[in-house]
């Protein structure tokens, strides 16, 4: 008692927790004569016990069994175990309430693409403008080729910037419409793409949601991998000062990431090159290679 006394609080105020008198509560932290503290608790009953847990939940009722247990110990010189310590917490109704974790999703097989237009993956960034102020990058994969097919640059990151990423998408590879073309989408578990607006634009569109495991970017390694490479190559080499200037620099960087770019799941092809071989069947897939790219003899 005389610990925390000294710790600024007051003997009223532990009166009042403790529903005890403050004198009573007084003279247990004044010495005796012989320099002892009269109510030593090593020697107390469950009930002195209880008092103290519940003086000290009171001034920390975030504490839990192991710390409760360790100040015991530590401050009152009392061995005590964790069950013990449990028990009295739960008589006393003080213990804290479990935290409920979130379940994760029973991982199901992933959607493998043997054609473009198969499987898409999609994501978002954010880079900064030279003032500071964060841009949002929406990107769409083909996960086949490995190709851009849509993104949308914005200050925002509401569930409409990412509409916007996925109609260009599709306005450019489906022009007819993605309806019935057995589409599927890879998605995170982020408040964009769990939205009714966007889970509703899915629905209208036919397009399947494939959902990765929480706090797992691996699930989505290839739209990760792709935003990784237009950081390192062009957003983190050039300051732009404008949202004009950055609009032009990511419109530039998806274009020579497309056609440009040696990708190593492509046999050091661009994406386009790749897709091209890929329409005139010069491209062979296997299973124990990913793809193999057969030229034409000249």
């Amino acid at each position: 008692m005389r610990r925390l006394h000294q710790k600024d609080i007051s003997y009223g105020r532990l009166s009042r927790i403790l529903s005890m008198p403050k004198s009573t509560l007084a003279a247990m932290g004044h010495p005796t004569k012989q320099g002892e503290y009269p109510c030593r608790l090593r020697t107390f009953g469950e009930e002195a016990l209880k008092l103290w847990i519940r003086l000290l939940k009171g001034i920390k009722p975030t504490w839990g069994i192991r710390r409760v247990r360790a100040w015991i110990r530590k401050a009152l010189e009392m061995p005590i175990g964790r069950k013990r310590t449990a028990r009295l917490l739960r008589e006393e109704g003080l213990l804290c309430p479990r935290i409920k974790k979130r379940e994760h999703r029973n991982q199901k097989p992933r959607a493998q693409a043997a054609r473009p237009n198969e499987v898409w993956a999609m994501d978002m960034t954010q880079f900064m403008l030279a003032s500071g102020s964060k841009l949002f990058l929406v990107i769409v994969l083909d996960i086949f080729p490995r190709r851009i097919v849509g993104f949308h640059l914005s200050a925002r990151c509401r569930a409409k910037e990412w509409l916007e990423a996925l109609d260009m998408a599709v306005r450019a590879e489906f022009p007819e419409g993605a309806r019935g073309k057995g589409l599927t989408l890879r998605l995170d578990n982020g408040c964009q793409p769990t939205s009714k607006a966007f889970q509703d634009a899915l629905s209208i569109l036919e397009i399947t949601p494939e959902w990765t495991g929480y706090n797992s970017p691996k699930q989505n390694a290839h739209v990760e991998r792709v935003i990784g490479t237009l950081k390192a190559d062009w957003l983190w080499i050039e300051e732009c000062d404008t949202f004009q200037q950055a609009q032009d620099l990511v419109s530039r960087a998806v274009t020579e990431y497309n056609q440009e770019h040696p990708h190593s799941s492509l046999d050091f092809l661009s994406p386009d090159e790749f897709r091209r071989l890929w329409e005139i069947n010069q491209v062979n897939i296997y299973q124990t290679k990913p793809t193999e790219v057969t030229l034409k003899a000249a």
